[in-house]
């Protein structure tokens, strides 16, 4: 089972509700679903490449790191196309264990050796320190989930030069599932003021299989206020839902009415007319949304 090291706990009890959201009151057209469906895969991807930088290098650092015993929390970094993963002592802020991996070439390499935290890193243990305190004071609705089945990660990624955004997803603690649900979000400006936040999804709604029959397809629907399938769907599915063979899965949007197809092979999301999505035969005359080729 991967682990991942949190540099605080988070706690179960944050209280419930999420910011009012505007969305279109008219269906958008081809051109505005597929820019939005892209902008939606490269957040996921991005909010990928963090979860799984930060498994990799807690696997590596508990079978490596001398010094694990200090070890109060990590901190994850961007430099450049470089993701750093940092694992110090809070106490002495020493860096005890330095995980780097390119994001265009996927090469990483590691350090053990300790060393002072240096001012980028120190600065940014800092500055997390206090988004998680104004987190832990914002009304955000989640569920109560066994604490043998899965528990929350976070991850802490700049959107833009104005915007860092604060992710909470799951993460199994059992084989055989797929933890969608459960999922929110907090934006902050530079002056770490709380800007925006969002729940993805207003249950935990687990797929699970017994073992050795995976599903053949993966479905679960949203509420009308969050009627877009969510990069915290599509980062939950390349973490759980692939490493078992899977490569598709679809959301249905209730304000919407129509599916949503994220196909891995060339990680998009396809819109589509529910007939169609079902039953893999497009009609051309009903067809409401699609991808142009």
């Amino acid at each position: 089972m991967m682990k991942k090291i949190l540099f605080l706990a988070v706690a179960l009890f944050i209280g419930i509700s999420s910011m009012a959201q505007e969305w279109p009151s008219r269906l958008p057209s081809l051109d505005e679903m597929n820019k939005i469906n892209d902008s939606i895969c490269q957040e996921a991807l991005m909010l990928y490449r963090y979860e799984l930088a930060g498994w990799n290098s807690s696997d590596l650092f508990f079978e490596n790191c001398k010094n694990q015993n200090r070890a109060s929390g990590s901190i994850t970094l961007l430099d450049g196309d470089t993701l750093r993963v940092v694992y110090f002592d809070k106490n002495a802020m020493e860096a005890l264990y330095d995980y780097r991996i390119s994001i265009t070439s996927g090469e990483s390499t590691t350090n053990d050796t300790v060393r002072p935290m240096d001012d980028k890193e120190t600065s940014h243990l800092q500055r997390i320190m206090v988004l998680m305190d104004k987190i832990m004071t914002e009304d955000i609705k989640i569920a109560n989930v066994p604490k043998d089945v899965a528990s929350f990660n976070h991850d802490i990624i700049r959107i833009n030069d104005s915007i860092t955004r604060v992710y909470f997803i799951m993460g199994a603690l059992q084989p055989r599932m797929i933890p969608f649900g459960n999922d929110f979000s907090v934006d902050f400006n530079n002056a770490n003021e709380v800007v925006a936040k969002r729940s993805y999804h207003h249950s935990f709604c687990p797929i699970t299989w017994e073992e050795g029959k995976p599903p053949v397809s993966i479905t679960h629907s949203h509420t009308h206020d969050n009627p877009y399938m969510s990069p915290t769907d599509v980062c939950t599915f390349l973490l759980y839902g692939v490493p078992y063979g899977l490569k598709s899965f679809m959301v249905y949007s209730t304000a919407f009415q129509c599916y949503y197809l994220y196909e891995v092979s060339g990680s998009i999301i396809v819109v589509a007319a529910t007939d169609e999505v079902l039953s893999g035969q497009p009609k051309k005359k009903k067809r409401l949304f699609g991808r142009n080729k």
